[in-house]
């Protein structure tokens, strides 16, 4: 029973990641990995990130309207030789529109790479193939998006692009870097370095501390929905529109009508 039971665990959580809830895709990916074969410490690991998302159950993605053009960007991390079984490393990026969440992936690689800058490569293209995939379908539905910048934590992967992988490092995978070389000649994408500490996906490569989770989480847009409801709910309540004489400008407790109203009694204190 407790076989099954560890199953249909991942796989819910693993459906609440790939709904709303990014924060969860490494521990889950983490899980998924001994579906068939788990111990008791990962069946009590599995516990512990229900525990998590009982505790954050208000938390989700949150988007706003924005004056802004819609405007493509992505982070791309990777997690070198990660796995201690099989050596190989995993592939991390997050797709976002004007800031705000809309792609994400946390997946295993499915060859060996020998470095990191190689790993790296992998990750990047990877996230370059979605992120070509998310300009088409934009443009089809016209919004045309200029240049789409990936970030990326890795100089030596960025330089490697640059090359069109003339590298000793990535001789098995030029190809990639010649890919995303041809998407930045068109003018369609471009890779710019951002440091680790502002990379929105090393949220996705490894157990994080907790003022470091939360800043990354924070920046995947997620907030506690719960919060944000009332404070829209204020906004609305306080935004300066009397409900007494229904003109705007200023609140009911400051309404000159409603306050000569009570004076001539016309009003009940």
């Amino acid at each position: 029973m407790q076989h099954f039971r560890t199953r249909e665990m991942i796989g819910s959580l693993q459906y609440v990641v790939d709904c709303t809830r990014p924060d969860m895709a490494n521990v889950v990916r983490c899980l998924g990995k001994y579906n068939g074969f788990f111990t008791r410490e990962n069946y009590t690991m599995a516990k512990r990130a229900i525990r998590y998302l009982i505790g954050t159950e208000h938390f989700g993605l949150v988007y706003r309207p924005t004056i802004a053009p819609p405007l493509l960007t992505a982070f791309s991390d990777a997690d070198h030789a990660m796995c201690k079984d099989t050596s190989r490393s995993t592939t991390e990026f997050v797709l976002q529109l004007n800031g705000y969440t809309w792609m994400w992936k946390s997946k295993q690689q499915g060859r060996v790479t020998t470095n990191t800058c190689a790993s790296e490569l992998m990750a990047a293209s990877d996230c370059m193939d979605n992120m070509v995939w998310a300009r088409e379908l934009l443009n089809e539905l016209k919004i045309n998006q200029g240049v789409s910048t990936i970030y990326c934590d890795n100089q030596s992967t960025i330089q490697v692009i640059a090359n069109r992988g003339n590298s000793k490092k990535v001789q098995r995978f030029a190809k990639k870097a010649r890919i995303i070389a041809e998407f930045v000649d068109d003018g369609a994408l471009i890779v710019n370095y951002v440091s680790t500490t502002e990379n929105v996906a090393d949220i996705f490569t490894k157990a994080l501390g907790p003022q470091r989770f939360e800043y990354l989480r924070q920046k995947l847009s997620m907030e506690n929905k719960a919060f944000v409801a009332k404070k829209s709910y204020d906004k609305r309540r306080f935004n300066g529109k009397c409900f007494y004489c229904k003109k705007t400008g200023h609140k009911e407790t400051e309404c000159r009508k409603k306050k000569a109203d009570e004076e001539r009694g016309q009003v009940a204190r």
